[in-house]
Order: structure tokens, then sequence, then C-alpha cells
């Protein structure tokens, strides 16, 4: 007969589901040929122009949510408010360490533009009921596509199209308990990458 642990473990096996995301194609970018596979990470797909090297500030707009196939559709607007808030900041914060951070448009200023095409939270209830007996069951994660742009001219200089599912070690132990802590987190951890490109 089963125990009630052995039921509780039994019970996130079958309805919980380790979140999905992919790294997507959502038309944001205005051409995705020019694309790699960074050599870094296969789930990263990169590109940098030797230009980017001239510029000395940045703009950014705000990030617009393309949801794919993977994601969450019907994410609540006071939740979704927050995903952006958290992206373009730690956009922000990481350009800071090298880039002034402009008021508009001009030479040798960078544009950053961002999507949010995928965001998923975790089963954070059956997390709480599985802890006990197997450790937090179900995670959350995020996809995003970014570019980098010459501000006046549009000429691309930089672009990311990357996703991350969330672990202990990746998204925070947190995350498994709180509805889009993982996917923020993530998404500031792309925010990073992005910076990386643009400094390398």
């Amino acid at each position: 007969m089963f125990k009630i642990g052995q039921l509780l473990v039994l019970l996130a096996l079958v309805l919980s589901g380790c979140a999905a995301q992919k790294t997507t194609n959502s038309g944001f970018l205005a051409h995705y040929e020019q694309l790699e596979v960074s050599k870094d990470d296969s789930d990263d797909f990169i590109y940098q122009s030797p230009d980017i090297s001239k510029y000395h500030a940045f703009i950014v707009d705000e990030p617009v949510f393309i949801p794919g196939e993977k994601s969450d559709q019907g994410v609540d607007v006071d939740d979704m408010a927050e995903i952006k808030s958290a992206f373009k900041d730690a956009v922000i914060e990481s350009f800071s360490e090298r880039y002034r951070h402009a008021n508009a448009a001009g030479p040798d200023v960078m544009r950053i533009k961002l999507a949010i095409t995928g965001v998923e939270k975790p089963i954070y209830w059956l997390n709480y009921l599985a802890m006990a007996v197997a450790g937090p069951v179900s995670n959350g994660g995020a996809s995003s596509e970014s570019e980098i742009v010459d501000s006046v001219t549009g000429a691309r200089l930089a672009a990311l199209c990357t996703h991350t599912n969330a672990n202990p070690f990746h998204g925070g132990l947190l995350g498994y308990f709180t509805p889009y802590r993982h996917a923020r987190n993530i998404l500031e951890d792309h925010a990073k990458e992005l910076y990386e490109i643009s400094s390398k």
C-alpha cells in the first residue's frame, strides 16, 4: 500500500511538468540569418558586429511580450508589468557598467530592443506539497529575443535569442514557490548575456 509520501511523489510526477521553454524565432528581429550558435551555450543564437566597439552610450526600448507556443498565454497584466520592468532594469544595470545611459538617440548611441517571447510559471502549490518528500518538482522558465542597433541608422550591432529553464542554481530556489520569480531571474541573466556580447 502506498504511503502518503509515495502518493505525493506520484502525484508530482503525474501532474507536474518541467518548464519547456525553447529558443524562439518570433519575428521580432528584422531577420535571423546572421545569428549563429554560441560557442559558449548551444541554446544561444548570437550576432555581433565589429562596429559595436565605437559606441559609448545606450538607450533602451520598453520590452514587448510576444508569447510563443511554449509560453504561458494569459499572463496577468500586473505580473507582466513586473517581468518587463525587471528585464529592462537589468539591461540598464548591466550596460551601465561600460556605457552611459543616454536620454535620446544620437551619434554613437546604441538602441537596445527587447522581446520576452516566453514565460512559464511553476506549479508552485505542488512544490509545497512535494517539498518534504522529493523537493520541488516543477520549475519556471523564460525565453527572449533582443537586438542592439545604431540609434540613428538602425544598423544591427548585436543580437541574442535564448531561453532558460530554471534549476536551483539558475533561477533560484525561491522561484519554485512564486509564480514568475524564475522568469524574472532568468530574464535578468539574459540581460547580462546581451551585455557580454556587446562588450567582447
